[in-house]
């Protein structure tokens, strides 16, 4: 389970590919920006997924790479029921016995023919949504960062 969105930073290649020298300066402040962008869209997730142990949270992790001539992240959770708590799932029914079994939150054992469905709880999807406005800023910075460090030469 992964989220992703485009930042377009073409014209910033572009100055840095006709620039002498700015090239590795552009590409070291668009990785910043994109792991500070990164990280706030992570602390959005966990913020906004549901707690009962706390370990979707903690699986809920970032990478930023150099890709090409750009730069690219990511923001996903390792757990395997996310894609259940983004999208919700359908009824579960035994496969290879009568009935299903499992601990209830509350510590008791239960068994039963099957699952009632599981209405989703997305938390990436919207912590992309709430969090736009500070990844765009933090790229719209990159420029001037960019224009400082090349003018110091």
């Amino acid at each position: 389970m992964s989220a992703a969105y485009d930042v377009d930073t073409r014209d910033l290649t572009l100055f840095a590919r006709n620039a002498t020298a700015a090239e590795p300066i552009v590409l070291d402040e668009m990785t910043r920006a994109m792991e500070a962008s990164t990280r706030i869209v992570m602390g959005e997730a966990r913020s906004l997924v549901r707690v009962r142990t706390g370990e979707t949270q903690r699986r809920i992790g970032q990478t930023v790479r150099r890709v090409g001539p750009g730069v690219e992240g990511e923001i996903r959770s390792a757990a395997p029921w996310s894609r259940w708590l983004e999208h919700g799932r359908g009824a579960v029914y035994p496969v290879r016995a009568k009935v299903l079994r499992w601990v209830s939150p509350g510590g008791s054992v239960v068994f039963s023919r099957r699952s009632r469905p599981a209405a989703a709880r997305p938390f990436m999807r919207p912590a992309l949504g709430n969090t736009r406005a500070q990844v765009r800023s933090e790229f719209a910075r990159v420029g001037g960062r960019v224009w400082a460090r090349w003018g110091r030469g």
